[in-house]
């Protein structure tokens, strides 16, 4: 078995991650089964998969592997088999923009008019489920009423009062919390030193908090199943709006090149195309969706030659007009691999 969970992973698979139309893919994940030649895996009988994931994406289907003409692309399978928590994970974050967005901040991670709420089911400060529904419903009659920590919010926040959601029900208003319960780790905001200004439970002296994590994902995966030796990828579309120039590289000598994403899961090879390095499918073509100012690293070696290869990492954004001029540096094959390995 085969798989690959981070960049450097997807560099040393030699596999991109563009869709058979030539849209750009984020992966979460590829796996590949290998099988003896004298067997192979029962259609009837597939092998069933967990891939894990840092926090769930509500929009990713499971892609498999098609060669054409020498060029990998990917063409949609299904969806995950676990596709009922997406779609409640999708409607969290719909409640959670349409409900929640005036006060907190979309991001989480900062107040607004209303406390970050990464996290919140995380950590020292953390919130019992059972307590943020109830609060969610009716914070100012559980202030009225003496409840210790609505007391220690209201004296954080007055004169803001966070308006009643009674007409939310429990199943919606579980979905927001498990929304922003999967997000948080998907923007990787739950790691150890960070800390979100909120009042403490503890000195707010209230007892009847049960200190234990949510455990609405005891793990994060997408679970779906594999009945052929292919390539299988938990991939979904990046919809980019802004318009740009392909990107066209020249270098001194014939290597590989891709581009690497720094915010993303995603690379692409650049081929060879008259004087230069540009997209697949781009080479007629006076623009592409890329998204405008976005970091990205230009990455380019040749062959592996007496335990040495020619290297660029090019360190730059996409702009309006991409051609880029670089030059190649000597490395030897374990700093090759080191870097590799970094991505």
């Amino acid at each position: 078995m085969q798989e690959t969970t981070n960049k450097g992973d997807l560099i040393r698979s030699g596999i991109p991650t563009v869709a058979s139309d030539g849209r750009l893919l984020e992966s979460a994940g590829m796996i590949r089964v290998f099988t003896r030649p004298e067997f192979s895996i029962n259609p009837d009988c597939p092998i069933t998969v967990k891939m894990p994931a840092q926090g769930l994406n509500p929009e990713i289907k499971i892609f498999t592997a098609d060669f054409d003409g020498g060029e990998m692309h990917w063409n949609f399978l299904s969806s995950p088999s676990n596709e009922n928590l997406l779609v409640s994970l999708q409607n969290g974050a719909n409640l959670f923009s349409k409900n929640c967005t005036a006060c907190h901040s979309k991001e989480l991670d900062r107040d607004v008019t209303g406390p970050a709420l990464a996290c919140i089911e995380v950590g020292e400060n953390k919130r019992p489920r059972d307590w943020l529904i109830k609060y969610t419903k009716k914070s100012q009659q559980m202030t009225k009423d003496g409840d210790t920590l609505a007391l220690c919010n209201w004296a954080y926040y007055k004169p803001n009062v966070m308006p009643d959601f009674d007409f939310l029900s429990d199943l919606e208003i579980n979905q927001i919390y498990d929304y922003i319960y999967n997000e948080s780790y998907r923007r990787n905001l739950c790691t150890a030193g960070k800390t979100y200004a909120r009042a403490d439970p503890k000195e707010c002296n209230y007892s009847a908090i049960v200190f234990n994590e949510n455990n609405f994902i005891d793990t994060f995966y997408y679970d779906f199943k594999i009945n052929n030796n292919q390539w299988i990828n938990c991939d979904y579309f990046l919809n980019f709006k802004d318009v740009v120039s392909p990107f066209v590289v020249k270098i001194p000598e014939d290597g590989e090149v891709y581009v690497i994403f720094d915010n993303y899961m995603v690379y692409f090879p650049l081929f060879k195309y008259q004087n230069g390095y540009t997209m697949a499918r781009t080479a007629s073509m006076n623009s592409v969706n890329l998204p405008l100012g976005d970091p990205v690293i230009i990455l380019a070696f040749t062959k592996e030659k007496n335990g040495k290869r020619k290297y660029i990492e090019h360190h730059t954004k996409i702009k309006k007009k991409n051609d880029l001029n670089l030059q190649f540096k000597t490395i030897t094959e374990t700093e090759f691999q080191s870097r590799i390995s970094k991505f």
